[in-house]
């Protein structure tokens, strides 16, 4: 095998020698940076864990086609796992390549990461990948201990680089969407190739991490995981990020198996957290009838549409065990609606919200508060409607620009003047950086932020929202996760009114 041959691994401060050794790959997902550029939603790491299942996929892929690589995967979300923990493994594992999951959120992180790789080992490989390098790839290729950064979807580049290093190259390796910085320049282009049948990839092996450590508070068992039956979305919000528009789907025979897999381990509750589980509504019966066929007993939850809630689909979700659907349903406005170019309808959302009810399922719906030029009655209307539907939770967000929304490439024509502050945290990030915000606010920073915790408050301290959650608790377990999740999403209010 590739592992036992030997061969010299360089990098570019150096090379090292390997004989008769296995290769070693370390996927890290680092812990998001404590800071404000995180905003409200640092508390959302209280209420839910999910395991990072891009790198399980990414170890899956490697351990299928180069099995001469060992291949280890850090999940660092938690707050146990401190630095000294990351320490000692990169000092124990002794890998020769390392990966970091980069976000928006942990661009300090990376760096951080980074650098501690290398001191402990100043030949070992860093391969940047993630959501926010497909927005800026050259800047994160750049950083001074990245060797290479992998613009796009990481299975086809990430095999390839492990040969490239397996076979001593160094620089810029000739892949589509890798980039390298070398001499002084940035070199790489374009993204990375995409594998158009995701049947193709095997099933990613969720005991390579402690399958207990995921949760959802407002999910009905002590612990979970997640599953990913789709990539890409086809639809234009101009607050979403989602680069792929084509969209592909995983078989439904290839999900059941994963379904499986997940039983045999223990788990008994998956949260499916595609883009959109039900764009082909048909397939998403289908997926749910091979489940029931089977009799697998488990609870899960799936994110879709609110105007692709068929009736037939929706019984069979919930004759499977579908307990709970997560809508995006934004705004109780249809200007915003428009605007957003959400391409739905408060009608679309009554009637979708209305056929998950009366498929006997829980709805946890999604606001956005705050939308460019959206009025004080139009905030009022999005409460309105949320207390309004008979939901049994709800998230609201105030808006902010993000890198790769088409919201925040309107900010920037329309704001030359301020230079895209993104790519500039990017560059050289601060722990005190605060995403810019639509600067057509009818209402003020702070009016916003109020309104975000009363929205929480009117919501969750309704008799009504507190009934249907009692309703739905089946042990004391359950309570507590229930109590704890409530005490969250009322330290969030509390947030929004600090900003």
């Amino acid at each position: 095998m590739m592992g036992q041959k030997v061969v010299t691994i360089s990098a570019r401060s150096g090379s090292m020698s390997s004989t008769k050794e296995t290769y070693r790959l370390l996927l890290v997902l680092g812990p998001p940076d404590r800071s404000t550029s995180v905003g409200i939603t640092a508390d959302l790491g209280k209420t839910l864990r999910y395991p990072p299942m891009g790198l399980l996929y990414l170890a899956a892929f490697v351990g299928k086609h180069r099995p001469g690589w060992q291949v280890r995967v850090l999940d660092c979300q938690a707050p146990e796992h401190n630095e000294e923990l990351l320490e000692n493994v990169l000092a124990q594992y002794k890998p020769h390549v390392v990966g970091l999951s980069c976000f928006a959120n942990s661009l300090i992180s990376i760096r951080r990461i980074s650098q501690m790789a290398k001191r402990i080992n100043p030949l070992v490989h860093v391969i940047a990948g993630g959501a926010h390098v497909l927005h800026y790839p050259e800047e994160i290729a750049d950083i001074e201990n990245v060797d290479w950064a992998v613009c796009g979807e990481g299975e086809k580049p990430l095999v390839a680089l492990l040969d490239f290093i397996a076979q001593g190259g160094k620089g810029d390796p000739g892949v589509s969407g890798v980039y390298c910085a070398c001499d002084g320049a940035v070199s790489g282009s374009g993204r990375s190739l995409v594998e158009e049948d995701l049947d193709l990839l095997p099933h990613p092996d969720r005991s390579m991490l402690p399958i207990r450590n995921y949760y959802a508070l407002w999910g009905r068992r002590s612990f979970c995981t997640s599953a990913i039956s789709s990539r890409g979305c086809p639809f234009h919000c101009v607050f979403c990020d989602i680069p792929y528009k084509n969209v592909r789907l995983h078989s439904p025979a290839w999900i059941l198996q994963d379904v499986k897999n997940c039983l045999d381990l223990g788990i008994r509750e998956i949260h499916f957290f595609d883009d959109n589980f039900n764009i082909d509504p048909k397939r998403a019966t289908e997926i749910a009838c091979s489940i029931h066929r089977q009799g697998l007993k488990l609870d899960w939850s799936f994110r879709g549409r609110v105007d692709r809630m068929d009736p037939t689909m929706l019984r069979a979700a919930r004759k499977a065990g579908c307990y709970r659907a997560y809508l995006g349903l934004e705004s109780g406005s249809d200007r915003i609606l428009t605007a957003m170019r959400k391409q739905i309808t408060l009608e679309d959302i009554r009637k979708g919200v209305a056929a998950a009810k009366k498929a006997g399922l829980e709805v946890h719906g999604y606001f956005m508060l705050g939308f460019e030029d959206e009025t004080f009655d139009e905030v009022m209307q999005t409460i309105d409607l949320a207390c309004s539907l008979g939901l049994e939770f709800a998230s609201f967000t105030v808006v902010t620009y993000g890198p790769g929304m088409a919201m925040y490439e309107n900010f920037l024509k329309r704001n030359p003047e301020h230079n895209d502050p993104w790519l500039a945290q990017t560059k050289n990030p601060s722990p005190d950086f605060v995403p810019p915000v639509p600067t057509q606010f009818t209402l003020g920073q702070e009016e916003i932020w109020r309104l975000n915790a009363l929205a929480y408050r009117r919501f969750y301290l309704r008799p009504g929202a507190i009934w249907r959650t009692g309703k739905s608790i089946r042990s004391p377990q359950a309570f507590a996760r229930r109590a704890m999740g409530a005490l969250s999403a009322l330290q969030m209010g509390l947030q929004s009114i600090r900003g």
